[in-house]
């Protein structure tokens, strides 16, 4: 009995701590950004468009990247990777540089990026500043600038707000809930207690003297382990609040939990490899570089919820703290309020919480799918 109540404070005790520190950050997140200052240098920028089968979406993108007021003009580099549809002869319409890539045995997002990188190594001049853009995303005009704004304040990387297109189906809508809590609240908090954040896998910009870095890392979370490869040479990601982006989400329930598989499964296995590199960093007095590995670590907040569930049944039987699991659930509930609110999440969004049943079903599907050995073996493209 004495160890399941040692479990189940455990249990609670990590849950508390996660939702008290995104709270913090939330709250950090409240007030209004305020107006982009104009970035005083004019980087040279080459855009990476990895896209695999997007005849369907790559237009509006290229259209969005080609209507940013940025000069000198970026060059956008699309890697038509392995696509059986019109994707190439479609961005070639744009005067875009197009690589087409074939190779089955090397599939996924990493190998298409390191492709147009070993494109633009084997330059006279490379850029100054590579990005990397989804071929299914649009971006705002001022997506450029808050890029190159963040990284004129010494990041090595700097991520833009990766927000979900408005959806009709109710898996999408609560998604795009859930970005406005991890892609805002989270990464605005971070940068206002002067922190740093994680690379989101869409939208980012790094240097070039750590393209090679960040661009290299590979596996079923590629954006955590570029994170981590940066943060373990002491550089930071910062969060740029007036670069945006957006993209549709899964179409289904079933792609959703298939993509976020993926997502969850990367990341879990990078956990240990992550809180290595915070204390390291932490040790070396690099706060920002820490609080970047540690996002890596964190777990995610449907889990945290599924266990903060379970806590406080056992408090009500009389096992753990019933206290300690009560503070756990209002941690995640007090963050989940006061993040929608720092996104300004207007009231008729809300009304997808109505669905959250269904959401948690799917969830719990998952993961005892990745429980039992059923996760994702590797990249498969989202139906959206």
């Amino acid at each position: 009995m004495i160890v399941l109540d040692v479990a189940a404070i455990a249990l609670a005790g990590l849950i508390a701590l996660h939702g008290l520190w995104w709270t913090v950050l939330a709250l950090a997140a409240l007030p209004r950004p305020r107006p982009a200052p104009r970035a005083p240098r004019s980087w040279r920028l080459a855009v990476i468009v990895p896209a695999h089968d997007e005849e369907r979406l790559i237009g509006r993108c290229l259209a969005s990247l080609r209507a940013t007021p940025w000069r000198p003009a970026p060059e956008i580099v699309v890697v038509a990777d392995n696509c059986s549809d019109s994707t190439a002869a479609l961005a070639r319409g744009f005067d875009v540089t197009v690589l087409a890539r074939d190779d089955r045995t090397k599939v996924g997002k990493s190998y298409a990026l390191q492709h147009a990188l070993a494109e633009l190594e084997s330059r006279p001049s490379p850029p100054d500043e590579v990005v990397v853009v989804d071929a299914d995303s649009v971006v705002g005009p001022a997506f450029f600038e808050g890029l190159a704004t963040a990284l004129d304040g010494g990041a090595a990387a700097a991520q833009a707000y990766y927000e979900a297109e408005p959806a009709v189906a109710p898996t999408a809508r609560l998604r795009r809930l859930a970005f406005a809590l991890t892609h805002w609240a989270r990464p605005l908090g971070s940068r206002r207690l002067g922190l740093g954040t994680g690379i989101k896998g869409n939208g980012f910009a790094v240097r070039w003297e750590f393209a090679r870095l960040a661009l290299g890392a590979d596996g079923l979370a590629e954006d955590a382990a570029a994170t981590l490869a940066l943060a373990r040479r002491s550089q930071v990601v910062a969060f740029a609040p007036h670069a945006t982006l957006a993209a549709p989400m899964a179409a289904s329930a079933a792609e959703a939990r298939r993509q976020e598989g993926r997502w969850e499964q990367g990341r879990l296995s990078l956990a240990v490899h992550a809180l290595t590199i915070a204390a390291g960093q932490l040790c070396r007095g690099r706060f920002g570089a820490a609080a970047a590995a540690v996002e890596v670590a964190t777990l995610p907040l449907s889990l945290l919820g599924f266990g903060a569930v379970i806590a406080f049944g056992l408090g009500l039987a009389g096992v753990g703290s019933l206290p300690l699991a009560l503070v756990a659930l209002g941690s995640l509930a007090s963050f989940v309020l006061v993040g929608l609110a720092a996104a300004r999440t207007p009231l008729d969004q809300l009304v997808a919480l109505a669905s959250l049943p269904a959401f948690l079903l799917n969830k719990l599907r998952l993961y005892l799918g990745l429980v039992a050995g059923r996760g994702p073996t590797g990249w498969a493209r989202t139906r959206r």
